[in-house]
This record gives structure tokens, C-alpha cells and sequence, in this order.
């Protein structure tokens, strides 16, 4: 009986294991215009999202925003591009084909969410992909000289 019960249980697990594999992966690039900036000077920010597989990657966005910029120091969040916009809640299909880019881009024009301009130093600047899970690039480091 118990060699029976162990059988049913590896069965079990093996019939799992192909639902708990990963989805092809997407990579994410973010990039500036520049790695350096004057003060008030705009910055084109990248998110440029690749199929790097041979297999279509499909997932789905739960509004009509498809990504985001968020823009720290010292880890703590200055500004946000999605902040004061306002996005349809209707759940819509995202498909990339193989080897297929998509990018999404935006400028910063170096104020935090309350329009005030910020000061010189070192940002950090990450996309995130808005698909269900979120996707979040890897972080991008800028400087703003005096």
C-alpha cells in the first residue's frame, strides 16, 4: 500500500511540473539619451522590451497603461510618470513574437511629482513593463551636474 501511495504522489508531481515552468523571457533595456545632464535639461528615458526566445510571449495589461518610469535617490522615489495620469481599466492582450522589440519611452523634465526641479546628484531609473505580473527593469544611474 505505501509503495502504491508513493507512486501516486510522484505521479502527481510530475503532471505539475510542466504548469510551473517559466514563461519565455523578455529582456528589458533602459536607456538614456545621455549619462549626464545640466540642470532643467529634458531626459529621454527607453524601455525597449525584447522576445529573446523563439516562442511568442504573451501576457496581458490590466488597464490601458503598458509601462512606467520611476526616477530615486537614495531609494527613495522623486517621480513617477504614471502619477498624474489616468488610465482605462480594460484587460487587454500583450503578445511579442520572437526576436520582436517594443519600446515605450518618455521624457523627464528633472521635477519631482510636485513640479518643484530637483537638485544635482546621482538618480536611479528603472521601467517597469505593466503586464500581470509587472516586469521591472534592471535600475539605470544618471547624474545631474551643478
Amino acid at each position: 500500500m505505501q509503495n502504491f501511495s508513493k507512486g501516486i504522489i510522484f505521479f502527481s508531481l510530475f503532471l505539475v511540473i510542466p504548469f510551473l515552468s517559466p514563461k519565455p523571457h523578455l529582456e528589458l533595456l533602459l536607456k538614456t539619451d545621455k549619462q549626464s545632464y545640466s540642470p532643467k535639461e529634458p531626459i529621454l528615458i527607453q524601455l525597449i522590451v525584447t522576445n529573446k526566445t523563439n516562442k511568442v510571449f504573451r501576457s496581458t495589461f490590466s488597464s490601458t497603461q503598458k509601462y512606467d518610469f520611476v526616477v530615486r535617490k537614495e531609494k527613495e522615489e522623486i517621480w513617477r510618470w504614471s502619477k498624474d495620469k489616468v488610465f482605462a481599466m480594460v484587460l487587454t492582450e500583450f503578445k511579442l513574437q520572437p526576436q520582436e522589440s517594443v519600446t515605450y519611452q518618455d521624457r523627464w523634465t528633472q521635477q519631482d511629482e510636485e513640479g518643484r526641479t530637483i537638485p544635482a546628484g546621482e538618480y536611479e531609473i528603472i521601467g517597469i513593463l505593466k503586464t500581470q505580473p509587472e516586469i521591472i527593469s534592471p535600475t539605470l544611474s544618471i547624474k545631474i551636474t551643478p
